[in-house]
């Protein structure tokens, strides 16, 4: 899971490197494979642990506080959905 959460530093060219080497994944743009896997990851049952991982991490990074809703609707990018994702299906897996 660290892995993952470490992507979300990468610049954006490395990000897509990253996913399109490492996770075969077939897709138009981060965007397109942020909708992909939200819509499936919103039936593993750790999604909303993973959506609260991902946020608590970007706010630590960026030295912030707000909401979970406030994160997702206002400074979340494709990546995070990404990665957000990827590990509620990691979780889904163990």
């Amino acid at each position: 899971m660290s892995e993952l959460l470490k992507v979300l530093d990468m610049t954006e060219e490395e990000q897509w490197d990253y996913l399109w080497r490492v996770k075969k994944y077939v897709f138009r743009s981060l965007a397109d494979l942020a909708f992909k896997l939200r819509d499936e990851a919103k039936e593993y049952t750790g999604w909303g642990k993973a959506l609260e991982i991902v946020s608590d991490y970007w706010m630590r990074q960026n030295k912030t506080v707000m909401t979970l809703s406030g994160f997702w609707i206002h400074k979340s990018r494709p990546i995070h959905w990404i990665i957000a994702a990827l590990i509620a299906k990691e979780m889904n897996n163990d």
